[in-house]
């Protein structure tokens, strides 16, 4: 039996990968799927640390939960009603989801006296399928010194309103963490004075990171011109291939 020509057999390798690459490759995924999100509903901290209340109505996806927490009460600092989060989700198919807010809320006064900041209702809502994120904050009845805003909902992270030299309030902040997720804190509350300086957080979420499962393209008489095409392509080569093979062996 006369041994195959190296040439012959350089030329069935090229058109061996030839024919392989006509056809549709599907990728591998780097991970199995999954998903995440976390939601608390209020947050405060002052003074440094030095006064800490929360995360109240923690909530975690996986497994994800309903929370609701008792309210917050700081004597002409903040009284914080109806605090609650959500998280939900479905591993399998990467996708996830969080609300979380307050209702009744008033910062640095009293309801005698009035407050300088207020709001009827505020919350943040977020959901994840695989990297793609979608999120708003939503207020209803927010006043902020003498600014007002009645009901509205923000999908992205507004410019602070200020109370000079009191406290600056950040509606729909975005915060886009090391991890892949994202974050958004329906109220970001900065105090300034030096008697109360530090943060409260109201209505955050936190959807992500996610991978989403393998999308695998199911067959479909879409397909068939392109697989007749490089059916029809690899019988060609295979001839090529037989009758080089032979005028090689020839030549030999």
């Amino acid at each position: 039996m006369r041994k195959p020509n190296s040439k012959a057999v350089r030329i069935t390798a090229l058109a061996t990968a030839a024919a392989f690459a006509v056809l549709p490759m599907t990728g591998a995924s780097a991970a199995p799927p999954s998903a995440n999100a976390s939601a608390y509903g209020a947050q405060v901290d002052l003074l440094n640390g030095t006064v800490h209340v929360g995360p109240l109505a923690n909530s975690t996806f996986p497994p994800g939960s309903n929370e609701t927490a008792v309210p917050i009460n700081l004597p002409t600092i903040a009284d914080v009603a109806g605090i609650f989060a959500n998280t939900s989700g479905d591993s399998s198919a990467g996708t996830s989801s969080a609300t979380a807010g307050t209702l009744a809320l008033g910062v640095l006064g009293t309801a005698l006296t009035s407050y300088a900041i207020s709001a009827d209702a505020v919350s943040a809502t977020c959901s994840a399928t695989g990297s793609d994120f979608t999120g708003s904050a939503t207020v209803a009845n927010l006043k902020v010194g003498t600014n007002s805003v009645v009901n509205a909902t923000f999908t992205t992270e507004q410019d602070a309103l200020v109370i000079p030299n009191v406290a600056s309030v950040i509606i729909g902040e975005h915060i886009a963490n090391a991890d892949g997720s994202t974050t958004i804190n329906a109220l970001h509350i900065h105090l300034l004075g030096a008697a109360n300086a530090g943060d409260i957080i109201l209505g955050h979420v936190t959807c992500g990171p996610n991978v989403a499962p393998l999308a695998i393209s199911a067959f479909s008489f879409q397909d068939l011109p392109i697989v007749f095409g490089a059916l029809a392509l690899i019988v060609l080569i295979g001839f090529g291939i037989r009758t080089g093979i032979r005028r090689l062996g020839s030549a030999a």
